[in-house]
């Protein structure tokens, strides 16, 4: 039943995109729903049908609340599924914090605070999150109670991650131990304001990750790994095929 309501959603945000096909794009979130992870090899499978993960995730909200489908209408498809299967979980992978009056006039805190009323697990940041200053990622960790995941991140003035980020978070999910990892995109340099990002070193998020994998998986052996990342991809519109991948 869950599975068929996805589709459904799938279906519904499919026939919105038609529509607006040679309009001017409008700002609003992605809602996938993911129901196979990536299983590491030599970990332990998860193969039965009753065990399937189910994670949620939102990308380029840009404080859309409204838009689409919804995060109201996000809550109650989380919810549904919570009802009918144990394994789920919400995760962000960036720009949700600027773009929006919401967000404006708040400086990002109110879209925290009702993403922690939709008890997302977890979220990554894009580049967009740079706009209101490093300042505020402190404080933004403080109102979501999460702290934000990105394996490549340095601060320049300590030669480590800053203390609001982490490499990776581990979540249980229905008793499923799975490591999310956070990625975060070099191409910031390029699309944020310079003095808002000139603390900050974005290295090599393939080579980290690979760093941060085989550490994980000799430390804690977790079931499966996913990755949260705001690296975008390029491809032709016309084809539907890549033609270069960011990073």
């Amino acid at each position: 039943m869950i599975k068929d309501k996805i589709e459904k959603t799938a279906i519904i945000q499919k026939e919105r995109n038609e529509m607006n096909l040679g309009n001017k794009p409008k700002r609003g979130m992605t809602i996938i729903a993911i129901v196979l992870l990536i299983v590491l090899s030599g970990c332990q499978k998860i193969d039965k049908q009753e065990d399937d993960i189910y994670i949620f995730f939102t990308s380029d909200v840009h404080c859309g609340v409204e838009d689409n489908l919804s995060l109201a209408s996000l809550k109650a498809l989380v919810d549904d599924t919570k009802a009918e299967h144990p394994y789920v979980s919400l995760v962000d992978l960036g720009d949700y914090l600027q773009g929006g009056t919401l967000g404006s006039l708040s400086k990002g805190k109110l879209i925290i605070e009702l993403m922690n009323a939709m008890d997302y697990d977890v979220a990554t940041f894009g580049n967009h999150e740079f706009d209101w200053g490093d300042d505020m990622f402190e404080k933004w960790e403080a109102d979501g109670g999460f702290k934000f995941i990105a394996c490549n991140l340095i601060d320049k003035r300590t030669g480590k991650m800053p203390s609001w980020c982490k490499e990776y978070e581990l979540c249980y999910i229905g008793g499923h131990l799975v490591c999310i990892i956070g990625a975060a995109t070099k191409d910031t340099v390029f699309t944020a304001s310079k003095k808002r990002i000139e603390n900050f070193d974005f290295l090599d998020p393939a080579k980290c990750i690979r760093k941060v994998l085989r550490k994980v998986e000799a430390t804690y052996s977790p079931e499966a790994v996913v990755v949260l990342s705001h690296i975008g991809s390029h491809m032709n519109r016309l084809s539907g095929t890549p033609v270069s991948a960011s990073n």
